[in-house]
């Protein structure tokens, strides 16, 4: 991130590694990060919200295709 005044809430990416493999990445803010950064409540009852559902939504997705990618390396290592 270039920018100091910015911050990731979520975070999903799909990119080649060194070696040249594909991977998968998942990052949050930790729940108990938000009121350091969030200071209002109704900010916070937000932040909240989209770190659950996000939750809930990409980390099946993360999982699923980290799979797939795990499958995909290892046939390119044969």
């Amino acid at each position: 991130m270039k920018n100091k005044n910015e911050g990731n809430v979520l975070g999903f990416r799909i990119f080649f590694n060194k070696k040249g493999l594909l991977m998968s990445e998942f990052s949050t803010l930790p729940t108990e990060e938000v009121p350091k950064f969030f200071k209002q409540p109704e900010e916070q009852k937000i932040i909240n919200t989209v770190l659950d559902h996000g939750l809930r939504h990409l980390k099946d997705l993360h999982e699923k295709i980290e799979t797939e990618l795990n499958a995909l390396n290892t046939k390119t290592d044969i």
